[in-house]
């Protein structure tokens, strides 16, 4: 029994020839494959998911659509999960609007005092949603999963991780550490805009484009706090980037309001688009979206339809 996430559903079920350097987890992808081409191969096994999503889906809510998932391994009736509504925004995106828009705001957040804590344990929570996919032998159940997620990281990248969930009518508690090379230390994200870029691209192919730029600050929001002169760099980064629109103001899955960016790509072999949402007054990211928008490729999904998202709730450098 397995659990993947939308993306590696939709990179399994896609038929376009996705390389490998623009594929999320071609390790992941092809495992699935195994499974659905074997059913008879899959083991019963406690609820487990992937430890480290980038792109969480975001917070279950009340309002929402419907999205239908192919039941792989025999069967053609559907298995329904129900998706965030679509963000309502204020006006028309343009991108001049974009532009502007990130730039003052960078200014304004470049003055700003140090407020991420003095300690030296980078201490991350985030509330999100996700769609679980329950594989055993020939049958794939699939359910919206709303979860709470606290990740801390040590200066010499240790990290643990604190997941909390329902999943089928059960709680479920994740706590697991491991270590990994960090791409740069976790106070050391540079405020030079030139820096910046450079450490943003690490891991990152540059044929993803401005969508994967936007999964670059994902992660780096996830890893530590960031102080307000990056975070002024990270906007400046943004606007400098080809294709980005303004959705202007929106309200988060917290109620949170803040102003969103979009970019439209198919680097994961969907025409999806992607959504950063700042903050207006401190210029933090609040929330990170991915929504398909148009062909659904094998799918039976009815466009568009928020697939992804995860919701920055707190961020700060303890002990």
């Amino acid at each position: 029994m397995r659990h993947d996430t939308p993306s590696q559903l939709i990179a399994a079920a896609n038929p376009v020839n996705v390389s490998a350097d623009a594929a999320n987890s071609p390790e992941a992808r092809a495992a699935l494959q195994r499974i659905l081409l074997d059913p008879a191969a899959a083991t019963v096994e406690p609820p487990h998911r992937r430890r480290w999503t980038y792109v969480v889906a975001g917070l279950a809510t009340a309002a929402s659509v419907m999205v239908a998932l192919p039941l792989f391994g025999g069967s053609n009736a559907p298995v329904f999960a129900a998706t965030p509504p679509l963000l309502s925004a204020s006006h028309t995106p343009t991108p001049t609007g974009a532009t502007a828009t990130l730039r003052s705001l960078a200014e304004t957040v470049s003055a700003l005092p140090d407020d991420v804590g003095s300690g030296s344990v980078a201490q991350v929570s985030m509330q999100s949603w996700s769609l679980f996919t329950r594989i055993d032998g020939s049958e794939v159940q699939s359910e919206v999963v709303p979860q709470a997620e606290t990740i801390r990281t040590q200066p010499d990248g240790t990290t643990s991780v604190l997941t909390e969930y329902v999943y089928q009518g059960e709680a479920y508690e994740e706590n697991f550490s491991t270590r990994d090379e960090l791409n740069y230390p976790i106070t050391g994200l540079s405020s030079d805009d030139n820096e910046l870029a450079r450490q943003l691209a690490i891991g990152q192919p540059a044929a993803n484009g401005t969508a994967g730029s936007f999964d670059s600050i994902v992660q780096a929001y996830r890893q530590a706090p960031i102080e307000p002169a990056t975070r002024a760099a990270i906007l400046r980064f943004v606007a400098s980037r080809a294709g980005v629109e303004t959705i202007g103001t929106v309200k988060d899955r917290l109620g949170r309001e803040g102003v969103g960016f979009t970019v439209d790509s198919s680097y994961s072999g969907l025409p999806t688009r992607y959504t950063l949402i700042f903050d207006t007054q401190d210029g933090r990211l609040l929330g990170y979206e991915e929504m398909l928008t148009s062909d659904a490729g094998k799918l039976n999904v009815r466009t568009p339809a928020v697939i992804q998202y995860i919701a920055f709730e707190k961020s700060e450098f303890v002990e």
